[in-house]
C-alpha cells in the first residue's frame, strides 16, 4: 500500500504555517488531519529533502 495522502497534506499545512510565521503546533496539526505527529515530521522531513 502507499502513504496516506492526508501526511503529505498535514505536512505542507505544518511547513507554510512554520514558514509563514503562524504558530501551528505539530500536536495540532496532525490531530486536525487525523494522523500522529511521527507522519507529520516523517513527511516534512521527507518534502524538505526534496526541495533541498
Amino acid at each position: 500500500t502507499g502513504k496516506d495522502p492526508k501526511g503529505l497534506a498535514a505536512a505542507c499545512i505544518y511547513i507554510a504555517a512554520k514558514n509563514g510565521d503562524i504558530r501551528k503546533t505539530q500536536s495540532k496539526v496532525a490531530d486536525i488531519a487525523k494522523i500522529t505527529e511521527v507522519t507529520l515530521r516523517s513527511r516534512a522531513k521527507q518534502i524538505k529533502n526534496k526541495l533541498i
